[in-house]
């Protein structure tokens, strides 16, 4: 599918990342998209597969036609916070960039440039999780 890069395959008990992320040559960016993509699908794995096969057993046991199409969740009608793509991002902002990494480099004077490399995330990806730690203010652009 057009903008997927990886997924969670929980019935193979597999973890795929599309061959075109992880070909990246001398990419930064692409290279930095593949470790926030691994540690997303990571994220999945600690986190929900569990959840997922509970789900997948109860919806088999269903067998009328009234529970056919079943989804898991439908992301528009939970709040952000459980929904299970924002919690393995979460999942990985804290993998690939600990907080209390990131609150001392603050506290150093990085710039989200410096996090950026020293993280070897890009700096989008810090941009979100200083957002999410809450120290934004204390970290320049450059």
């Amino acid at each position: 599918m057009e903008g997927l890069e990886g997924f969670l395959n929980i019935a193979a008990m597999e973890c795929v990342i599309y061959s075109n992320l992880a070909e990246y040559g001398d990419d930064v960016v692409k290279r930095r998209r593949l470790r926030a993509t691994q540690a997303h699908e990571i994220g999945h794995c600690h986190l929900h597969v569990a959840e997922f096969r509970r789900t997948r057993a109860v919806l088999e046991l269903r067998h009328d036609k009234r529970h056919a199409d079943s989804d898991l969740y439908k992301q528009e009608e939970i709040k952000v916070y459980r929904n299970p793509e924002w919690q393995a991002w979460r999942f990985a902002g804290a993998l690939l960039m600990p907080e209390r990494c990131v609150q001392r480099a603050a506290e150093c004077g990085w710039t989200l440039q410096t996090m950026s490399r020293a993280f070897d995330v890009n700096p989008s990806f810090v941009e979100v999780r200083l957002h999410d730690l809450k120290i934004t203010k204390h970290v320049r652009a450059r």
